[in-house]
């Protein structure tokens, strides 16, 4: 499945769920693979999860942001016990593979 039929399946699962017409188009996936995108709204993510079988987020390789607070007038930023350059890479093999399934079945 490519990302544009990947975003037109999602747009259409909100559609049915929330009749809110949206408009998440392959650029956006891209954007989300990429990692530039870490936490879509939360109806993104439901239909992500629906669509591609996901349990959960994390599954998806979604993670709520970091929080960010301030010492000695410093910000600063509290990591995750992650690695935060993998992150993309599994976001982006997650969408890649369950494609692939969806796309084979």
């Amino acid at each position: 499945m490519s990302r544009q039929e990947l975003a037109e399946r999602i747009n259409h699962w909100i559609y049915n769920h929330d009749q809110t017409i949206t408009e998440i188009d392959g650029n956006y996936l891209g954007k989300l693979e990429r990692g530039i995108i870490r936490w879509p709204q939360h109806r993104y993510r439901q239909a992500l999860r629906a669509i591609l079988r996901a349990n959960t987020d994390q599954d998806l390789g979604f993670h709520r942001p970091t929080r960010r607070h301030k010492v000695d007038n410093r910000e600063t930023v509290t990591l995750r016990d992650s690695n935060e350059e993998e992150e993309p890479m599994r976001r982006r093999t997650v969408l890649r593979l369950a494609g692939a399934v969806i796309g084979g079945g």
